[in-house]
């Protein structure tokens, strides 16, 4: 816990970590981003997380993660995941060019740090998961997503950043798979190339 200068410390707070890694060991907090509010770096095994500070917010029920590597930064035009638990019974994928942005009743928006509000596409809803592509364009910073179905909305906040890089893995004994996403002038995905 960062300290004050004057022999107290910062109000108690809390963070969110990835539960698929090791167990953070190390820690270390300072403003990384120049906003005047306290970061946390956290060290578990060979792997560094970065929790930026956003700041009051109401409580969250989710943190979208990257699809690909399960870290919890996503980046514009990339698929992120959700598990949460969404007011919602129905299951469906789509496959579908272009990709909608509505499946089973449900949507997702992305409110990034330029104030600006885009669909997200959507790939799978369930009731635990729903997988999506965050909205090329979206500004890096904070940005509140929202899931809106039936019930009440869930609402969940990510980082953004230009870049994440991760690899998709196929399967363990499979090949190594590469895939890319172009988008045309109404930046709208183009179907791959044979």
């Amino acid at each position: 816990m960062g300290g004050n200068g004057d022999g107290t410390f910062y109000a108690a707070g809390t963070a969110a970590f990835d539960p698929q890694s090791l167990p953070a060991y190390q820690f270390s907090t300072g403003d990384l981003n120049g906003d005047s509010a306290p970061d946390l770096v956290a060290l578990a095994g060979n792997t560094v997380s970065v929790l930026v500070n956003a700041g009051s917010s109401p409580p969250l029920s989710f943190v979208p993660e990257s699809a690909a590597s399960g870290i919890m930064s996503v980046a514009p035009a990339s698929i992120a995941t959700i598990y949460a638990q969404f007011p919602l019974s129905a299951t469906q994928a789509s496959g579908a060019l272009p990709t909608p942005v509505e499946l089973a009743g449900v949507t997702v928006s992305i409110g990034d740090s330029a104030g600006v509000n885009r669909p997200a596409p959507l790939f799978y809803v369930s009731p635990t998961q729903i997988n999506l592509e965050i909205p090329a364009g979206t500004a890096p910073g904070r940005a509140v997503v929202m899931v809106t179905s039936s019930g009440p909305p869930v609402q969940g906040i990510t980082f953004a950043q230009n870049v994440v890089p991760a690899i998709f893995v196929v399967q363990s004994s499979a090949f190594p798979a590469a895939y890319a996403i172009t988008y045309g002038p109404d930046n709208q995905p183009q179907p791959p190339c044979s």
